[in-house]
């Protein structure tokens, strides 16, 4: 696939897309344009009628609007999840994407433009102190969130982060002295790690924080701005402990976490069978000779609507977003799915070890589980040993050749 991205030096709104590219292992060219220049021909016209950049060209057709490009590179590979692990997930990146283009983009460049750029922009008191104080307003939201969450949304990167990281490097280089970043300790703690990253590292270069606000051409002093202090909250513990524990109590209990203990742990068959990479294939005769047919059942599943994924692109993303999705489940299942087939012939198979002695009903909590068929297998009968190593192993399946293998481990 060849992707280019058409830009001006040193944009921070590449940079999130070549992150991006980098997590999901796609080359990207940047290609350095001249400005008032080449984006004023036709053939740069053609692509972003506007003029402006960047402009990212691939095999379908141009891109513009640096966030459309980030979704495009981030969506390339469903299985890092930077557009969201789930449906809420996905929700919720686009909140943050919008909250960046929104409530961070605009300030910062009213600060950064004079610095950078002060024969276009010249330096205005006003209208930084207003970009300073909304600026930090913004950062305060955001810490506010990072003070219970790891990253913005859920417990892993997304290009969320992604994107308001690298919409912080220049004022986190340059313009976030030891008062403003003591502001927003959350925020600091959170773009460390994601600018340290060995995925972002090398895009993003070495950060060091600044030591002192750089100032404009024409600007005389620096405005000494805090955010206003959050009034001060009395905690009630115990009052917050029984309310705790009242709800802990009134959540409704999964029927798997009430069966009697099991001899057989399922996080040491995924350990067993993944001691080895990419498989230990030694691990069938252990996990059958420790199967527990009390605690545990074994099942097949084939996918309903072979008709769908008659394309291997789209079979490839829709198999890696059902894994995905099925995280709600993973506690208490170890499965593998296959696609097997090629041209108009695809389908999915999958074999599954569930917790208990039937279908659970927690699948219902993965949103398209439905559109597979689950049948319960003889866990004695040899025909389903059989089959579970067959899933596991095969490189043709019913005379198919297997293009995708995931396992939910």
């Amino acid at each position: 696939m060849s992707l280019t991205i058409y830009t001006y030096p040193n944009n921070h709104r590449v940079l999130k897309t070549l992150v991006a590219a980098a997590y999901n292992g796609v080359k990207v060219n940047v290609e350095t344009i001249q400005m008032g220049v080449d984006n004023k021909t036709p053939e740069f016209l053609a692509m972003n009628p506007t003029g402006q950049v960047p402009v990212m060209s691939t095999p379908q057709g141009p891109i513009f609007e640096s966030n459309a490009i980030l979704k495009y590179v981030a969506g390339l590979r469903v299985d890092t999840n930077l557009l969201g692990a789930n449906y809420y997930d996905r929700a919720v990146v686009d909140q943050w994407l919008d909250f960046v283009n929104t409530r961070i983009e605009g300030p910062r460049a009213a600060w950064v433009l004079p610095i950078i750029f002060s024969e276009i922009f010249p330096f205005n008191q006003e209208k930084y102190v207003q970009a300073k104080t909304d600026l930090l307003k913004a950062l305060k939201a955001v810490d506010s969130h990072l003070l219970v969450n790891t990253y913005l949304v859920g417990n892993y990167i997304t290009a969320a982060d992604i994107a308001l990281a690298a919409a912080l490097i220049f004022p986190f280089a340059n313009l976030f002295d030891a008062d403003f970043v003591s502001e927003i300790p959350n925020v600091v703690r959170w773009w460390k790690t994601i600018v340290n990253q060995p995925k972002a590292k090398p895009i993003f270069g070495e950060m060091k924080l600044a030591t002192a606000e750089a100032m404009a051409p024409g600007q005389t002093e620096i405005h000494p701005i805090k955010a206003p202090k959050a009034p001060k909250v009395e905690y009630d513990l115990e009052e917050m402990e029984a309310k705790r524990a009242a709800a802990e109590k009134a959540k409704p209990k999964n029927e798997l976490d009430e069966l009697p203990k099991s001899p057989m742990s399922l996080e040491d068959v995924k350990r067993g069978f993944f001691l080895k990479q990419p498989l230990n294939h030694e691990y069938f005769e252990t996990f059958w000779a420790n199967f527990d047919h009390e605690g545990y059942c074994i099942a097949k599943s084939v996918y309903k609507y072979p008709e769908d994924i008659q394309s291997e692109g789209p079979a490839v993303n829709l198999l890696g977003g059902f894994i995905t999705r099925c995280e709600p489940i993973r506690k208490y299942t170890f499965g593998c799915v296959i696609g097997a087939g090629s041209g108009a012939d695809n389908q999915f198979y999958g074999v599954w070890v569930f917790r208990g002695k039937g279908i659970p009903s927690i699948l219902n909590d993965v949103t398209d589980a439905e559109e597979h068929d689950f049948q319960l297998l003889d866990a004695n009968a040899d025909s389903t040993k059989e089959y579970l190593k067959t899933i596991f192993t095969c490189q043709n399946y019913e005379g198919k050749p297997v293009f995708i293998r995931k396992f939910l481990k």
